[in-house]
């Protein structure tokens, strides 16, 4: 995990795998601490329990909402062999389990020659040539460490007719994207069905899984990296969204889905061409 995002989050760490925290608020999203910032924190307490392995995938299931105060991690290693660990992470306060994640590492690559990637990256201007949107802290705090790009794709509650965004992102301060800092960047932008809508909705995230396709611990990413993120499905209360991050010169990162409960009524803005969109609002 990167010093400088443990430096600004002040985690403490207990023992190796086993971290304590308070979240401020401006890492906070619209009503506790943000999602990513929580994934964060697991994935780099669990990492340390095999520091010479490449983070590969990220399960999080968020089952208690925080104030953000007193947090504890605690990792377990629940599987090593040769080429393969699994971690478990837990985070409590008092009592209550917050989260739980599973965390896949994968010792030393293998080199057999064989690299593939599908898709190709789209095309788009670079990050320079992008203009800067401000996020509104007053309602997501963590908006003052996020620079984010629009590059192409729809804007959050503008009515679009397209559940896609598309923008080039960073943190602020910059921190390089290591497999911690991946969680936060996969969970930086609203909800994929919010380009939709015309007025904003709690539709926080039950479930988080993470694929990593290249080795970000030894190969942490600096400056922007671009980030898709689009509406699978919304249905009977649930949301669906696919993300997908890639570095400036076109490869592939990390992948995530999201599973997302929708905790009130959704006001879809007045564009006919809505009801092209895979979406049903009931």
């Amino acid at each position: 995990m990167s010093d400088l995002l443990w430096e600004l989050l002040g985690a403490r760490r207990s023992r190796p795998g086993a971290w304590k925290v308070s979240i401020q608020r401006d890492w906070w999203a619209w009503s506790g601490p943000h999602g990513g910032v929580l994934g964060a924190l697991a994935t780099g307490a669990g990492s340390e329990l095999s520091p010479s392995s490449a983070v590969r995938s990220i399960d999080l299931r968020y089952l208690e909402r925080s104030d953000g105060e007193s947090l504890s991690f605690t990792s377990v290693l629940r599987r090593t062999g040769r080429g393969l660990q699994v971690v478990e992470v837990t985070a409590t306060q008092d009592s209550r389990t917050l989260l739980t994640c599973s965390i896949t590492l994968a010792g030393a690559a293998e080199t057999n020659g064989t690299t593939l990637q599908y898709p190709s990256a789209p095309a788009v201007p670079p990050p320079d040539d992008c203009a800067r949107i401000p996020v509104p802290e007053q309602i997501v705090p963590i908006g003052a460490h996020l620079e984010i790009r629009p590059a192409g794709g729809a804007l959050p509650l503008s009515g679009a007719a397209s559940a896609e965004m598309c923008v080039w992102l960073r943190l602020d301060p910059p921190i390089p994207v290591d497999a911690a800092v991946s969680l936060i960047v996969v969970d930086a932008l609203p909800p994929g069905i919010y380009p939709l809508l015309s007025a904003p909705v709690a539709i926080p995230t039950v479930q988080l899984s993470v694929h990593l396709h290249a080795d970000l611990a030894a190969e942490p990413v600096e400056g922007c990296v671009l980030v898709i993120q689009r509406n699978v499905s919304t249905r009977a209360g649930w949301s669906i969204d696919d993300t997908d991050v890639w570095d400036t010169s076109g490869r592939l990162l990390v992948q995530a889905r999201q599973l997302r409960r929708i905790l009130g009524r959704l006001e879809f803005g007045s564009d006919p061409e809505r009801e092209s969109a895979a979406v049903d609002p009931k």
